[in-house]
């Protein structure tokens, strides 16, 4: 496989769908087979030693910024070991390999980030239901009972105390009940 070819089968694996230490694993096949490489680690203090297990005349040790433009992720160590030297090809591929993990990381945490908010949004507008639905609870026992504001939010958590359900669902019940008997003409989105 030429220097080309394995660069794309790098940026193949950390354009696909995997997770980090999947791809890690992937790539460092890939350069086992294809370059002589014996490892790509992310911060692994002790690659070092482990080269010097390799049973090869040439061996080589690359730390490599992982890295998303200008900010550094961290540090990939990669270890070449082989019957020829490779010199520059070994150089080129470490650090291509630098870039591309790094990408894929920056990938992995925005992706986290992104399900974080997706999970905060939703729940936010669980909560502005709830609310919704609180209030107009609180709105018809105002308007039907005569209740003060205080007075209905502590009705609603009495019975909600009592019966052993949410206020929300007591919320609901009171809402229900007044509709279904027409004493409210209001639409609950």
């Amino acid at each position: 496989m030429t220097e080309s070819e394995v660069l794309f089968q790098i940026s193949k694996i950390v354009n696909g769908n995997l997770s980090f230490p999947y791809a890690l694993e992937q790539i460092a096949l890939l350069l086992e087979h294809e370059a002589g490489g014996k490892g790509v680690f992310a911060n692994r203090p002790d690659a070092a030693k482990l080269l010097e297990s390799f049973d090869r005349p040439y061996r080589s040790f690359y730390n490599v910024e992982m890295r998303a433009g200008d900010v550094v992720l961290g540090t990939a160590t990669l270890c070449f070991a082989s019957d020829r030297v490779q010199g520059a090809f070994e150089q080129r591929l470490a650090n291509f390999v630098g870039q591309q993990l790094g990408m894929l990381l920056i990938r992995a945490t925005l992706a986290e980030r992104r399900a974080q908010l997706k999970g905060e949004i939703a729940k936010m507008k669980n909560d502005l239901a709830i609310r919704k639905l609180m209030q107009r609870a609180e709105g018809i026992l105002i308007a039907q009972h005569g209740m003060e504001p205080s007075a209905a939010k502590r009705w609603i958590a009495q019975q909600s105390h009592k019966a052993g359900l949410s206020a929300s669902q007591i919320a609901d019940r009171v809402i229900a009940y007044y509709q279904t008997r027409g004493l409210l003409d209001l639409k609950i989105a």
